[in-house]
């Protein structure tokens, strides 16, 4: 295994030389590194936060034979910076398929349709109703569940959280649906994954309370294209939030709105509602009225959630060691903008200068002025 370049030694910042991509054959299972493939010449690369596998790719080849799909393929970035000093970055490991490829004579040439190692857990279903009992810690059973596929799992963040009651998933829900939910029941993001194909779970963080790791400036070292867009989505937002769960007892209901004349997305500003309702299957509570207190409690903070205004950013610069979820700060000083958010998407172009279209966005919370029902059947 190539072993990743140590940032704090290599200029990002300055002109780049001698660039190459490396494309190399991983096993599976066992994730050994074997021979390059040299046919592969180009493509591209994309980290979505939004999206359900997180990372995707298109790569394209020409040679005498198709890239075996029983393995995966491994996407490395090296240069040499002014000083001399080389930089090589592993960018993806993604298992992928070859539809339609095109014979001429010796030569064979298509594109390979890239996806990460977390389509493993979505192409597969149990098969029968699967039940998760009442008292089983969530993130340990989705790592449990993740490391059955030959995957490794790393997550800093510890949880102690376990299930308050029996949940039962669908005979067609594929597994990665059952880690993403089991997250979430923990306050987790959904399952991401790390440029060697493992998986990480962690505890989902407002943009605002990361720390920035990089900050774009237009100064004399600015590696971004001038031309930045913002966007403010608040049109979209929900200004009212209704949950309901139900158990073999009981079924509790609450609705939250957002009825602050201050906010532009409010029911007093617009005149009408934008409804978000949602079933909820795991609600603590040992009494009706505590259910029914807790899950007031989530509308809430559900509508606040919600109800907030996000700003986004697109921006294009050369390739830096960035994931989804980092917190990027930007100070474009012609433009007046000075902002910070967290990427959303990247988009990443094999190609000379390696460019990346970045997606950002940032939660604007406000103290919003709410009212709360709710009642219990």
């Amino acid at each position: 295994m190539i072993e990743p370049s140590d940032a704090k030694g290599i200029d990002y910042f300055g002109n780049r030389s001698k660039e190459q991509f490396i494309f190399r054959r991983v096993s599976y299972p066992g994730f050994r590194e074997l021979e390059d493939y040299e046919s592969i010449y180009g493509g591209s690369i994309e980290l979505s936060a939004l999206s359900t596998l997180k990372v995707s790719g298109s790569l394209d080849f020409t040679g005498k034979t198709v890239p075996n799909d029983h393995d995966m393929v491994r996407v490395y970035y090296r240069f040499q910076d002014d000083f001399l000093d080389t930089s090589t970055e592993c960018l993806a490991t993604m298992f992928f398929s070859v539809a339609d490829p095109t014979y001429n004579e010796a030569i064979v040439e298509g594109s390979m349709d890239c996806s990460s190692v977390l389509v493993l857990l979505q192409r597969k279903s149990y098969g029968l109703p699967y039940t998760v009992p009442a008292g089983t810690n969530a993130v340990a059973k989705a790592a449990e569940i993740v490391r059955s596929f030959g995957l490794s799992v790393s997550y800093a963040d510890q949880s102690s959280y376990t299930l308050a009651s029996d949940h039962t998933f669908d005979a067609n829900e594929n597994y990665l649906g059952i880690v993403n939910w089991l997250l979430d029941a923990a306050g987790f993001s959904s399952a991401g994954v790390d440029a060697y194909g493992g998986v990480r779970l962690e505890k989902y963080q407002e943009p605002t309370e990361r720390t920035v790791r990089y900050t774009f400036r237009d100064d004399e070292q600015s590696i971004m294209l001038p031309e930045v867009k913002t966007s403010n989505d608040y049109q979209d937002t929900p200004n009212v939030v209704r949950l309901r769960h139900t158990s073999q007892d009981v079924t509790v209901w609450a609705a939250a709105y957002n009825i602050d004349p201050e906010s532009k997305a409010s029911t007093v500003s617009r005149g009408y509602e934008n409804t978000y309702e949602e079933e909820i299957s795991e609600l603590e509570g040992s009494t009706p009225a505590e259910m029914l207190a807790n899950l007031k409690a989530l509308a809430l903070q559900k509508l606040i959630d919600k109800s907030s205004e996000i700003e986004k950013v697109e921006m294009t610069h050369c390739w830096l060691p960035i994931n989804t979820n980092d917190a990027i700060g930007i100070d474009y000083r012609m433009a007046d903008i000075e902002w910070k958010g967290a990427v959303t998407n990247a988009k990443i172009e094999l190609a000379v200068s390696i460019p990346c279209q970045l997606s950002l966005r940032n939660f604007v919370r406000r103290n919003l002025k709410t009212s709360i029902e709710g009642g219990v059947f």
